[in-house]
């Protein structure tokens, strides 16, 4: 199967990554729809993964830190029939060089505890456990260097 990644282009794109959080943070997952809508996706380039058919099969979202030069890695969803086949890797990937475009010196994301293996293997280091939002899934702070 061919696909894209890129960052979006336009709003009906932002609709498509919507949706697709929706299904798995909040249909999939059990997450309170509140808890997805931050108030920081205006102010964040977000990257999409499209099939030949311009059918959504990931996404990301690259957000500035209030305070440090530090970009924040969120929502990374991959559709269900699309897992296992490293496109959440490569969407990690995008968003890095996006970050490295706004010279970051840092990404730090929050990723559920169970995928600390899987962030770990792309060169980010536990910082520190965090509590479960709405008593939902336990996450971690992760960070990794782009510059030193």
């Amino acid at each position: 199967m061919s696909y894209i990644i890129r960052e979006i282009v336009n709003d009906a794109e932002l609709e498509m990554v919507f949706l697709l959080r929706k299904e798995v943070f909040t249909e999939e997952q059990g997450i309170p729809a509140y808890l997805d809508k931050d108030g920081r996706d205006k102010d964040s380039r977000h990257v999409i993964a499209l099939n030949e058919k311009e059918e959504i099969m990931a996404a990301g979202r690259l957000s500035p830190h209030p305070h440090k030069k530090v970009g924040i890695l969120s929502r990374i969803a991959v559709s269900k029939v699309h897992r296992k086949k490293g496109l959440g890797k490569k969407v990690i990937k995008v968003l890095e060089a996006l970050a490295s475009e706004d010279v970051y010196e840092a990404l730090q994301l929050k990723p559920h505890a169970h995928l600390e293996n899987f962030y770990e293997g792309l060169g980010y280091k536990t910082l520190s456990k965090d509590e479960a939002p709405a008593g939902q899934h336990p996450l971690l702070l992760m960070e990794k260097k782009l510059r030193s």
